[in-house]
Parts: C-alpha cells; structure tokens; sequence
C-alpha cells in the first residue's frame, strides 16, 4: 500500500484560467519555436491512438510526446515536458447543446514519472492548432494585401483567422459553410470587428481568386477541387485529423508542394492518406514537415506560381508545449489550483 507521504500535488487549470494566461500572439511564437525543436530531434513524438465509439460513431483520441530542449532557466540547463491529450469528438452533442470537441490533458515529471498536472484542453487545442496554421501561412503563404477563402465557420474558423491576421494583411474573407446561417453569422460577427467578411452560397464561390484557403470541416470527402484553386495559392488543410477524412481532391493534393506536420500523421490521418489509399503517389510526396522550415533546413516559399498546401493532423508536440507554458505561468501568477493523487 502507497504511503500518504508519497502523494505529491497535481496542478489544475480549468478553460477559464487558461484563457486569460495565454494570447494568440504568445501561441504563434511557441509554434514556431517548438516545431523548428522537432526538426532539431529534440522531441519524441508518440504512436496516436485513434477508434470510433458506438452508437453515433463518436471519436476518441490520445497524442503524446516528449520534449528535451536547453533551458538556461532551470538547474540542469534542460527542459522536459511529458504528457498526453485525450480528445473526443462527438458530432451528436451539437442538437443536445454540448459540444462536439471535447479534450483534457495530462502532464507528468519526466525524471520521475510522477504526475504534475491536469489541464482542460479545449483552449489548448483550438489555439495550437490555429497558431500552427498562422506559422505555416508566415513561411509559405502570398505577401501583401492577400484574400482569404474560410470553409467552415466553427470555432477553429474563428481562431485561424484570428491567428491569421496576426502574420499577413488581409483585403479581404469570403467565407462558406455547408450551413449557409453559420457562414451569414460568422460574417457579421467579424465585420463587427472591422474585418470584411462575406458569406458565400458555394465553395467555389469562395476559393476562386483566393490566395489564402483555410479548411476547418469534418469532411470525409473532398471540398476543395484543383481547377478552383490559382496558381501561387496557400491552403491550410485543417480539418483532415482521423481516419477517413478528406477536404481536397487527390489531383490538388498531388499539385501542390505538400508540407506536412509530421509525415507519419498525414499519410495515417492526413490529407495524404486518400492520396496513398487510391495508389496515385508515396510518402515522398511529401516535400517537408512544417519544423524543418521553421529551423532552416528546407525552404518556405520558393516561386510565386506553386500551390502549397499544410497538412495540419494536430500533433501532440503543440500541446505540451502550450500546456507547459500555461503551468509555468501560473504558477508564476498563483492562478493554480491544486489536488492529490
């Protein structure tokens, strides 16, 4: 039987405290930083583990990881960050007014395996994925005054072009969902802000003349055809994470210099698996992952004619790193709450 003495305290952070811990801006930088460190092989990147739960075909899912980085800041000079995020999706949950993404993290001290902390992961989620996205458009997307296509009008939709505007100019956003009310709502929501956006009846509508595609939907089908998209555009595929999903033809795809977040996810969950599924290329289609570019060791945007697409699958990395960095602070800040295990 464990002893009392052997229980150690666990820091909690609920949604509420880590939205008023974290900026879009401090989320970009720790893109950038931690996806140019797995270039550096300085982080192990764990198997994703992945089903489908009856009855409404519900899905679960585990990503973790290891982080090693230099930290002059701390007694041996390193950093270690371990942990895991567990996340469903639940498409029913909408019509009984939950929601449908739902995601919850945990952390653990890598010299003792002892754990550290229990996050809520859903602010988490949506801002590491929307921050990756804005550091993919900074190395490949068009400079300048850019138009940006939005398919999908969700909470990630908010949050990629949040993150987006932080990283280029934007003229203007033409906005689609398959729900027409959502697109019409998202729209008045960002030009209440000042941004000029439009809904659109069509995808087409949309992505024509776009130099910027963002794809937010749980698509298990292509969206996106290749003779929509001009020469020079950016596509940030978002919302192919799992098994069977597809928001781009297969000859838009096989187009573009493809770029990945890790080559392991994006021919497993990625918008490359329909690609391999269907024998119309392998792996080294794949030109780069997102790191490389960020630490220098492959090119960003290299001609103003090539489409480039990112293969955003959401890897475990960008959540430790942000559910590290939220501890951290606070800590810093006494905004913690604390049990025992």
């Amino acid at each position: 039987m464990i002893s009392s003495s052997a229980k150690s305290p666990i820091a909690c952070l609920d949604e509420a405290r880590i939205q008023s811990l974290v900026t879009m801006d401090d989320a970009v930088e720790l893109m950038e930083m931690v996806f140019a460190a797995d270039a550096k092989k300085l982080i192990k990147t764990f198997p994703v583990v992945q089903d489908f739960i009856p009855p409404h075909q519900g899905s679960f899912v585990i990503k973790g990881g290891y982080i090693e980085i230099r930290d002059s800041g701390t007694k041996d000079g390193v950093t270690r960050i371990l942990g895991l995020k567990a996340g469903s999706y639940w498409p029913c949950n909408l019509s009984a007014g939950l929601p449908n993404h739902n995601a919850a993290m945990m952390m653990f001290n890598a010299l003792t395996g002892r754990p550290t902390a229990i996050l809520g992961a859903n602010t988490i989620t949506a801002l590491r994925t929307a921050a990756g996205g804005a550091v993919a458009a900074r190395h490949l997307a068009p400079t300048g005054r850019v138009k940006v296509a939005m398919l999908g009008a969700g909470e990630q939709a908010h949050v990629q072009l949040e993150a987006l505007r932080l990283v280029r100019e934007i003229d203007e956003v033409r906005v689609w969902s398959r729900t027409l009310s959502n697109a019409e709502r998202f729209s008045l929501e960002w030009r209440e802000k000042g941004v000029e956006v439009r809904s659109m009846v069509d995808a087409e509508t949309a992505v024509r003349g776009a130099d910027i595609i963002v794809t937010t939907t749980p698509s298990r089908s292509p969206i996106v055809q290749s003779d929509w998209v001009k020469s020079g555009t950016h596509i940030n595929a978002i919302g192919s994470d799992a098994v069977g999903k597809a928001e781009l033809a297969p000859d838009l795809v096989l187009r573009a210099r493809l770029i990945a977040d890790k080559r392991a996810q994006s021919v497993t969950i990625g918008e490359m698996q329909s690609v391999l599924a269907k024998g119309l290329a392998d792996e080294s289609h794949i030109s780069a992952e997102l790191g490389e570019i960020c630490a220098g060791l492959e090119p960003g945007r290299m001609d103003s004619d090539t489409v480039t697409i990112f293969d955003s699958s959401g890897v475990s990395f960008q959540d430790l790193i942000m559910a590290d960095y939220l501890v951290r602070k606070a800590q810093e800040t006494a905004l913690v709450g604390t049990i025992e295990l």
